[in-house]
């Protein structure tokens, strides 16, 4: 690992968190566990809650919930690159905790890539794997200060790709270079034939 990058503190995840889509999930249970998933925050994580994005809960089966959370600069949308997973059994028990703390890469004023100009080479990516039709993407893209998909960890934007108003992949470029970082995984490939 290198320590320069930030780091990470893993839990032990099992396959159920790939048969994730097929179980169905208990807003219920999620409203209860939600402020339990908090406490674990605010005793174990260096991270504050007021500077984490809304948590993504996964459901890995009916017993096991995932809180994700995303660090992001204060009254800002741009993202830090750190971010604190909490797992939780429907019973309230404490199953899983994963915490990325990354040092400062890069600030605002040192992006070399505008959002604009990004989009357009992440486009044009896109384009090239789906015959030239335009891309769609899902909102707006999101600035991450600190990324070990970029050379020296440094600040990438990341475009999501959306099909029928669903999220299918999602585009990195380099926010220094404007370079494509990761082609898409394919995900859109057979709905977008080339």
């Amino acid at each position: 690992m290198d320590w320069k990058r930030g780091y990470v503190v893993l839990l032990t995840a099992t396959s159920r968190v790939e048969r994730a889509g097929k179980v169905r999930r208990d807003e219920r249970v999620i409203a209860r566990l939600r402020p339990e998933a908090e406490d674990v925050v605010r005793q174990e994580s260096p991270l504050r809650l007021a500077n984490l994005t809304e948590p993504v809960v996964v459901l890995s089966n009916s017993r096991i919930y995932y809180f994700a959370w995303q660090e992001h600069l204060p009254g800002s949308r741009v993202l830090t690159g750190g971010a604190v997973l909490v797992g939780l059994a429907a019973s309230g028990e404490l199953v899983g905790y994963a915490l990325r703390i990354v040092p400062p890469h890069a600030s605002l004023s040192s992006v070399k890539v505008s959002e604009t100009d990004a989009q357009q080479a992440a486009a044009e990516y896109a384009r090239s794997l789906s015959s030239g039709q335009p891309p769609s993407f899902a909102g707006a893209g999101t600035l991450i200060l600190s990324s070990p998909m970029a050379p020296n960890g440094g600040p990438i934007w990341r475009f999501d790709l959306s099909v029928n108003g669903q999220v299918v992949d999602n585009i990195i470029v380099d926010a220094m270079t404007g370079s494509v970082l990761n082609p898409p995984t394919g995900a859109c490939s057979p709905i977008v034939p080339k």
